[in-house]
């Protein structure tokens, strides 16, 4: 798994952010994760960055806490935001214009977060290690996916609702659980054994997506089946509002479709780097983040995008 990590989070390099407000994040520092909900956005990165636009990503503000560290992942629910990334860092903002360490139990990368709702959240990463919690991020238990003496890097997890959450992870590893997180058992991933990087929740199902173009759908989270997609390209994030979705990933890929079951169709884009993040609202508006500050934004559900960040 590691080599493939490293594919897109690169070399983080200790540069202190500075707190401005400009119409896209400036530089060429990496974004890693992005989120939506309704009109407002946020996007993650490295060296501590944190972004926030409250237009769809028209125009963003600095609010990060900055630091030398790779924030990799980031959750927004019911206005509350929730980040985490490298060394077993989660953090949230104080409600003052700080920023609140959230003790997570372990110094291992964490690379996926999500929360059902304000109280119910899980975090993974490096390792196979899975975090959970039943009070918003106050405290965090582990869990163990997997059998004692496997150890695979999870990349990705969803809920579909507050009980059915999804890890995806390294060798085709999806993971179910019924009971919120405390507990999971093996999903059978339709033959698929390479790893898997990226998963969402969208229209009552999941879909995951990973190495060489691999995409699966399972209505309900179980039952699994590949999708055709257009692309070999190894795929980082998936993101849906409702039946539509997007995925990013190597090469400047985007992919989208109206439905998980495809069809599929690669879209063009003025990217050739990596993307590591995407998001998309019911609005049709959606944003893509990677490689040297590159941010992409849509407003028609993936149909077209433009270049709105990174130096070119």
């Amino acid at each position: 798994m590691g080599r493939y990590v490293a594919a897109w989070l690169g070399t983080l390099l200790a540069v202190p952010a500075l707190a401005r407000t400009s119409a896209v994040p400036p530089g060429r520092d990496p974004l890693f994760d992005v989120v939506m909900e309704g009109d407002r956005a946020v996007v993650v990165g490295f060296p501590g960055l944190v972004w926030e636009s409250d237009d769809a990503g028209q125009a963003f503000r600095s609010i990060g806490p900055g630091g030398p560290f790779g924030l990799l992942a980031v959750d927004l629910i019911q206005g509350r935001l929730t980040a985490c990334g490298r060394d077993g860092r989660v953090l949230r903002p104080d409600g003052s214009g700080g920023w609140t360490a959230l003790p997570s139990g372990t110094r291992e990368h964490l690379l996926a977060l999500d929360f059902a709702d304000l109280r119910r959240g899980m975090a993974v990463g490096n390792f196979a290690t899975a975090i959970r919690t039943d009070d918003g991020g106050e405290t965090w238990e582990p869990v163990r996916i997997a059998p004692e003496g496997e150890d695979p890097t999870w990349n990705g997890v969803a809920f579909l609702d507050r009980e059915t959450v999804v890890v995806v992870g390294e060798f085709g590893w999806i993971a179910r659980s019924e009971d919120g997180g405390r507990s999971f058992r093996r999903e059978d991933s339709a033959g698929v054994g390479v790893s898997l990087f990226g998963v969402a929740a969208a229209e009552g199902g999941i879909v995951a997506v990973g190495q060489d173009g691999t995409v699966i759908w399972g209505p309900g989270g179980r039952d699994f089946q590949v999708v055709e997609v257009p692309t070999r390209e190894h795929l980082v994030r998936v993101a849906a509002a409702g039946s539509k979705v997007l995925a990013v990933g190597l090469g400047g890929t985007v992919l989208r479709a109206d439905h998980p079951q495809g069809p599929w169709e690669r879209v063009p884009v003025p990217v050739f780097g990596w993307l590591a993040g995407v998001a998309l609202s019911p609005s049709g508006a959606g944003l893509a983040v990677g490689a040297e500050g590159v941010l992409l934004r849509t407003r028609d559900f993936g149909r077209t995008w433009v270049r709105e960040g990174g130096e070119r």
